[in-house]
């Protein structure tokens, strides 16, 4: 009988080498390089990526911090009106108020530019401000409630009007009046009714203490009625019932003064909405939805300029994207390749709209940012903006580059931007002068331009990774700047990774301005998934600090930041995943992990990349959390790949939510053995016993492990591992017998 305390783990060095990021669209590899990344406002990051492969692509997004405050979300007409088209832009200036800055958006849904009466009428629901413009049809649309919680679905709509012990269906709400229909106008049909003299007309007013809105009834007065008459004005705060037929019937039931209700019903997945705006799509199944891409029928095939919305699974981001077309620069892609670039973003849930010449992408300070195919902003029937209600100081607080990562080809030079904002994050100026910046000069050097504005070119004369400091005034900021070899392939030799640690807590902080160290059961979802971090890797998931023991379930570490073990987590469903840098080779690979779940097991699929695709090499099984002992936060699993070629993996989701607290990867043939000299022990009998559930790991004197298996009182060895002397690891505090 032998008793072992020693302790087998594996140890690694932290790779300083630089890994390029890309992207798999539709099957095709693309080389990413961001061009900005910049805040575009309150919660707002503006994200501008360059993907070269099979194609060229000029990617935009927006992504907007929904939680935060002063941020909402509203639709705007062209024009305030139905039939109007404007410039996003356009609508966005002249429809800013101090505390209401309509300060980014887009183009938003397809509209009518056949019919020339109705020219701008937007071909799906829309609401406005809480007022109805376009009732729901069979195109998909994206609604908010209170300005803020996004969905996107099938709306139905149903309306009335009740007067006394009459009800009577509002059939529609502006545009065109068939026969027998009732139709409710209002301001957003523009300044009169548009229709015959061939049925009556009510002008009604809410009464005092009421306002408009979807989904709740609406006391209103009548205020006239005007029978066998049409092309009623409506005055600014009025609106116009209006039939034809048995419609005008009914409403000749109404004189001055009577109170009606109003109730116009929206409701999608059996449940009603109180939809305050609402813009739609382009009538196709939407193209990526809870998680899922559309593969079908329904993907639109050519490739043109695309404007695309959604939001994260956790509805806490809303997500813009555009894509510039139809030039040598860009090419356009198709509503799958869209999906994907949204998905790669974060989005769990997006749909297409308007695209071609119509696809602007607008920042307050910038104007239009790419480059739309008509040369020019084209003027759309509506469009959908974030709006910003945070206070507006004259005094710069903090700044920022457009850029706060760049990656240089040695010998390339660059001319740094750099951006002033308030305490609140508006932008105030978006170029800054008299930036003062300095590196060291074993990175590069800078030629400085004190022709008018003075200005400093960096020229990447070095090697590696650096830091340019940048100085305005009694305010600083970085930009991180790598510096590579453009005919070496970057691969890492290890990998050795723990999310608890103050150099993650640093580099979280630098691509996620509003990050901060989390405490015991917080976390943070909107999290910066385009950038590389420490430019090598790449993830989709959040952050969350486990409010448990800290302590590792390998007996000797702790996974912490004062009282909390951060760890990356991979979501239960849609896209997560952790992306590592392509290594030399590899030997074994460790995690320290947690199932999010109490009451069931999971897998976490371990997946290598072969000519461009990602093929599944391992399941990790992962025992329901709630078996996990007292004093530990994990469990340590680990897998061989042996693999003596360079090669690139990917941890990806399971069905639970997973945290993943640290990774390490060995080259190939080093030994896992954290101290070679340990006893070993002659292998003869089969049958392990351990006094308290751990996992145990069994190793050859080469280091490489031969079998593993969580032991709940005793297992026997299988005979595939044969006899001879072996290595066992297991936690410190539990008492092995091998016998």
């Amino acid at each position: 009988m032998k008793k072992l305390t020693n302790i087998l783990i594996f140890i690694f060095l932290i790779a300083l080498q630089v890994g390029a990021k890309t992207l798999i669209i539709d099957g095709k590899t693309y080389q990413v390089d961001t061009i900005s990344n910049f805040q575009a406002g309150p919660g707002t990051q503006h994200i501008q990526l360059k993907l070269t492969g099979a194609s060229k692509l000029d990617v935009f997004f927006l992504k907007v911090d929904a939680s935060n405050p002063y941020i909402s979300f509203k639709a705007g007409l062209g024009l305030d009106s139905i039939y109007g088209r404007e410039r996003p832009s356009t609508t966005a200036a002249r429809k800013s108020t101090p505390g209401k800055i309509y300060f980014a958006g887009t183009n938003a849904d397809f509209f009518d530019v056949d019919n020339p009466p109705y020219y701008g009428y937007p071909l799906s629901g829309c609401v406005v401000d809480n007022e109805v413009a376009r009732i729901p049809n069979q195109r998909r649309t994206i609604v908010f409630e209170e300005d803020k919680i996004p969905a996107i679905g099938l709306m139905s709509y149903t309306g009335n009007v009740k007067f006394g012990t009459f009800t009577w269906t509002i059939h529609g709400v502006n545009h065109i009046r068939g026969a027998n229909q009732l139709i409710l106008f209002n301001q957003h049909n523009g300044k009169v009714t548009r229709t015959n003299n061939d049925g009556t007309e009510v002008l009604v007013k809410l009464k005092t203490g009421e306002s408009w809105g979807v989904s709740k009834a609406i006391t209103a007065v009548v205020q006239s009625v005007h029978k066998n008459k049409g092309n009623l004005p409506i005055p600014k705060g009025y609106a116009v019932l209006s039939g034809n037929g048995t419609a005008a019937a009914q409403l000749n039931e109404l004189t001055t003064n009577d109170e009606i209700q109003i109730t116009l019903n929206m409701e999608m997945d059996g449940r009603k909405y109180a939809v305050s705006q609402m813009v739609g799509s382009d009538g196709r199944i939407p193209m990526l939805y809870n998680g899922k891409v559309e593969t079908g029928s329904s993907v639109w095939n050519e490739l043109h300029p695309r404007t695309a919305v959604g939001y994260s699974h956790d509805k806490q981001q809303l997500i813009f994207c555009v894509v510039d077309g139809r030039s040598t620069s860009s090419v356009g892609v198709t509503t799958l390749q869209l999906a994907q670039l949204m998905k790669s973003a974060g989005a769990h849930t997006a749909f297409n709209m308007d695209g071609g010449g119509s696809s602007a992408m607008y920042i307050k300070e910038f104007g239009a940012v790419n480059n739309t195919s008509d040369g020019s902003e084209r003027s759309v029937g509506n469009s959908l903006y974030a709006v910003s209600s945070a206070p507006v100081s004259s005094t710069i607080a903090f700044i920022k580059p457009y850029n706060s990562g760049i990656r240089l080809k040695s010998g390339e030079s660059i001319t740094p931007k750099f951006i002033g904002y308030d305490a609140h994050g508006n932008i105030l100026i978006k170029s800054l002068s008299n930036v003062e910046l300095s590196c060291s000069p074993e990175l590069g050097s800078f030629t400085i331009n004190t022709f008018g504005t003075k200005t400093y070119t960096f020229n990447a004369t070095g090697s590696g990774t650096g830091l340019i400091t940048a100085k305005y005034m009694d305010m600083t900021t970085q930009i991180k700047v790598t510096i590579v070899n453009p005919n070496k392939v970057e691969r890492v030799s290890r990998i050795s990774e723990d999310f608890s640690s103050q150099a993650w807590d640093a580099e979280l902080k630098r691509l996620n301005p509003a990050y901060t160290t989390l405490t015991a059961g917080n976390q943070y979802t909107n999290v910066n998934n385009i950038d590389l971090y420490f430019d090598k890797y790449a993830f989709e998931g959040g952050f969350v600090a486990e409010s448990n023991n800290p302590d590792c379930a390998d007996g000797h570490s702790s996974h912490s930041i004062g009282d909390a073990a951060i760890a990356l987590r991979l979501r239960n469903s849609g896209t997560s995943y952790l992306e590592l840098p392509e290594m030399e080779n590899a030997g074994t690979i460790s995690v320290h992990v947690r199932n999010g779940n109490k009451t069931a097991g999971t897998s976490m699929p371990l997946l290598k990349l072969v000519n461009g695709n990602w093929e599944k090499i391992h399941d990790f099984s992962l025992r329901r959390n709630d078996s996990y002992t007292a004093t530990s936060v994990d469990e340590v699993v680990s897998f061989d790949i042996n693999s003596q070629e360079p090669i690139k993996l990917k941890l990806d989701r399971g069905d639970k939510f997973i945290s993943i607290f640290k990774v390490e990867v060995t080259p190939f043939g080093e030994t896992s053995v954290r101290n070679p000299e340990s006893v070993p022990f002659l292998l003869t009998g089969r049958t392990l016993q351990v006094e308290t559930p751990t996992m145990i790991k069994l190793y050859n004197l080469m280091g490489i492990k031969v079998f593993e298996a969580y032991v709940d009182n005793q297992i026997s060895i299988p005979m595939s591992v044969g006899n001879g002397i072996f290595l066992l690891g297991f936690p410190a505090t539990t008492k092995v017998v091998i016998r």
